[in-house]
């Protein structure tokens, strides 16, 4: 007879000495395979069953009552369905229904990672960042063999300036997944903070060697490439970024950061056609109109760059470099060729 999610098996004992058998509630097939591993390894049949029952209970994400008894499953399913209600108020919006519900989740099961990582994310939207790295610690260390838990782990701490910690985290979810390209990439990002640009360079072309196409990774890559002063590069991997997106529909910033990449390469009429199409997605910055100012400023285009300067003061009257940049426009029109580029 096959076994399988939500169904009781039994499992020799090798220790009871009298053919007895350990009892189980399996709670996916995934859990299946890790008790499986688990028990049928030589070095943990050599354990006491006290060991082996502890072990099942933290892969199965079983729950024990208040001082020590049996498996509950029903504390499991009312985890769940508790930590899904959470999640649920929290994409809507209603962030201390959230936050009351997914801490009786983890009340109620103390040991399910998913719990205490959307109870994790539910402290972290609110500002309690330190409880919030707090309950993802122990979410990933009951995760077992997830390193997804420890990538998130590595954000948390990387964002409240805990570089060493971080540095951990990212290290421990390689040592887990070592073709996980999140994982890479948190470490990138680490390394970066910490100023070690070439290293964290490294590390985002290993993530993007097993995910050529992540956004994230993608734009992360070319932000440092800007960083380091590197324009075509970053240019190449924008490029590769916005070609992730329908035609149309490729995100304003990128192509703001492209028409940057263009005109620090001198490459003035195609920075002005990237910040054009900027100017035509979302609701257009100063910043945009400026650097669209500018560009055609450069290329030439006195009268059109007058007329971004003025769209830029139109968005923010107090935009200095704008002010500027209207200057420098209407001087360009007063000569006597009205083609400057400056």
């Amino acid at each position: 007879m096959g076994i399988g999610p939500g169904k009781w098996a039994k499992l020799p004992n090798q220790h009871s000495g009298n053919g007895g058998f350990l009892v189980l509630f399996l709670a996916s097939i995934a859990d299946c395979r890790r008790i499986f591993r688990l028990v049928f390894r030589q070095e943990v049949m050599r354990t006491s069953t006290k060991l082996i029952l502890s072990a099942i209970l933290v892969a199965t994400a079983g729950c024990k009552l208040p001082g020590g008894g049996s498996p509950t499953p029903q504390t499991l399913v009312d985890c769940r369905k508790l930590s899904r209600q959470g999640v649920s108020a929290m994409e809507r919006g209603r962030q201390d229904e959230a936050e009351a519900l997914l801490a009786k989740a983890v009340a109620a099961c103390p040991v399910d990672s998913e719990a205490r990582r959307n109870y994790a994310e539910a402290l972290w939207r609110r500002g309690a960042k330190a409880e919030a790295v707090e309950q993802m610690n122990q979410a990933a260390t009951y995760a077992g063999e997830d390193a997804s838990f420890w990538v998130r782990l590595a954000e948390m701490n990387l964002s409240l300036g805990n570089l060493s910690e971080a540095d951990r985290c990212a290290r421990q979810a390689l040592d887990l997944e070592p073709k996980m390209p999140e994982a890479w990439a948190a470490r990138a990002s680490v390394r970066r903070a910490a100023g070690m640009k070439q290293d964290a360079l490294a590390d985002y072309m290993r993530a993007m060697r097993y995910s050529p196409g992540n956004r994230q990774i993608l734009w992360q890559t070319s932000d440092l490439y800007r960083e380091m002063n590197q324009p075509e590069r970053a240019l190449q991997a924008l490029q590769n970024f916005v070609e992730t997106y329908p035609p149309g529909e490729e995100p304003q910033r990128a192509l703001y950061m492209m028409g940057q990449a263009y005109i620090a390469l001198g490459r003035y009429d195609d920075a002005v056609d990237r910040l054009a199409a900027a100017a035509t997605r979302e609701t257009p910055s100063a910043d945009v109109f400026f650097a669209l100012g500018q560009a055609q400023l450069l290329s030439g285009r006195p009268q059109e760059a007058f007329v971004a300067a003025q769209n830029a003061l139109s968005v923010a009257p107090q935009h200095q470099a704008s002010r500027e940049l209207l200057q420098r426009a209407d001087l360009a029109l007063r000569s006597p060729s009205g083609n400057m580029r400056r």
